[in-house]
C-alpha cells in the first residue's frame, strides 16, 4: 500500500497528493493512524470480500447538506451527495449556455443504476436509470441563460424533478421512481463536467465534456429518508 496526503480544506476531492512535498506531516498522520488502529482493535486487517461485507455499514454516506464541485472533480459515493431525500442543483456558467452539442454537467453510476444531468442539443436533461430503464425530464434552454437548475422532491415515494434557467421554471416531470440510498454495492463515482466510459444515458457519448464556460455545480440535499437495511441490501445486490 502507498500512503497519500491531502489537504481537504482546500482540496476536498483529493486531487493533489502532498505526500512527497510534506514527508514530516505524512509521517505524523501515519503514526497517528497506527496508534488509533491499535487502540481500537483494528488489526489484523483483512481486505477480503467476506470480511468487508461483514463490517459493511449501510448507509455509508455522510449526508452532508451541501456540496460545491468544479469541472474535473470526481467524488466517491462515500464522500459525495446522497440524493435519496431530495436535492437542489445549480450549474453556473461564465457565458450563456451553448445551444448545440451534448455535454455532461454531472453524472453518477451508469445505465444499470445511476443518474445524470446533461445538455443535449438545445435542451437540458436530468435522467435516472435502473431496473426500470431510463426516466428523463427535459426542457429547452432559453437563449442567454447562465444558470441552470434541477430540483428533486420526493412525493409519495416518487421522484419529481423540475428544471430551471436563471431561476425560472422551464420544465418538470414526475419520474415515477424512487432514489436509492446507494447506487452500487462498492460505491459509484460522481463526476463533474464529463462522463465515464459506461454512461447513464444513451443520449451522449462519453466523455461528453462540458463546455469550458461551466464554472461550478452546487448541490444541496434534503433530509435523510427512513432506512430499511434488508430492502436496501436486496436492491443493490440484485444484479451481482
Amino acid at each position: 500500500d502507498e500512503w497519500a496526503l491531502f489537504d481537504t480544506r482546500v482540496d476536498p476531492t483529493e486531487q493533489i497528493d502532498l505526500a512527497a512535498r510534506e514527508p514530516g506531516k505524512l509521517r505524523e498522520v501515519v503514526d497517528l493512524w497506527f496508534t488509533e488502529a491499535e487502540r481500537n482493535g483494528v488489526f489484523p486487517l483483512d481486505d477480503g470480500a467476506v470480511n468487508r461485507i461483514a463490517h459493511l455499514h449501510v448507509p455509508w454516506t455522510a449526508f452532508r447538506p451541501s456540496f460545491r464541485l468544479r469541472p474535473g472533480d470526481k467524488v466517491h459515493e462515500v464522500a459525495g451527495p446522497n440524493l435519496a431525500g431530495g436535492f437542489g442543483m445549480l450549474a453556473a456558467f461564465t457565458r450563456p449556455v451553448p445551444s448545440r452539442g451534448r455535454a455532461v454537467l454531472c453524472e453518477q453510476g451508469d445505465w444499470l443504476s445511476g443518474w445524470a444531468w446533461y445538455l443535449a442539443d438545445d435542451e437540458v436533461r436530468w435522467c435516472v436509470a435502473g431496473g426500470h430503464g431510463a426516466r428523463v425530464v427535459t426542457a429547452r434552454v432559453p437563449a442567454g441563460a447562465r444558470v441552470l437548475g434541477a430540483q428533486g422532491t420526493i412525493t409519495d415515494g416518487r421522484l419529481v424533478v423540475s428544471l430551471t434557467a436563471d431561476g425560472a421554471e422551464i420544465g418538470g416531470a414526475d419520474l415515477g421512481v424512487s432514489i436509492p440510498l446507494a447506487w452500487s454495492p462498492d460505491g459509484a463515482f460522481l463526476t463533474v463536467g464529463y462522463g465515464r466510459p459506461f454512461p447513464v444515458s444513451e443520449d451522449y457519448d462519453p466523455p461528453a465534456t462540458a463546455p469550458p464556460s461551466l464554472l461550478d455545480i452546487e448541490i444541496t440535499l434534503g433530509p435523510a429518508p427512513a432506512f430499511d437495511l434488508d430492502a436496501e441490501l436486496a436492491r443493490i445486490l440484485r444484479y451481482q
